[in-house]
């Protein structure tokens, strides 16, 4: 929870981790454009997802508040850390 140093509050601290990853993004979209390693189609298709998430999150979090955010977001993290460790371990 290293946004609590920043001192922001959980919605700002998203909101500019948005901003870092879509700018990341970009520059991996760009250098595999390059390489030509995309497929065009199949990202229309996220992009269309992200597209329509982003929408309804944002809409949601600004209707909700911080506080909503916070629950979807460790709801979220727990279930990908359950998901993970059911991985490694039926790889055992």
């Amino acid at each position: 929870m290293g946004f609590i140093f920043t001192g922001f509050d959980f919605l700002h601290a998203s909101a500019n981790a948005k901003i870092l990853n879509f700018t990341s993004n970009l520059a991996s979209l760009l250098v595999f454009l390059y390489l030509g390693h995309v497929n065009i189609m199949y990202g229309l298709a996220a992009a269309v997802g992200q597209i329509v998430g982003a929408y309804l999150g944002s809409h949601l979090a600004i209707a909700k508040g911080s506080s909503l955010v916070r629950v979807v977001f460790l709801s979220v993290t727990t279930v990908m850390l359950l998901k993970l460790v059911f991985d490694y371990i039926s790889t055992l």
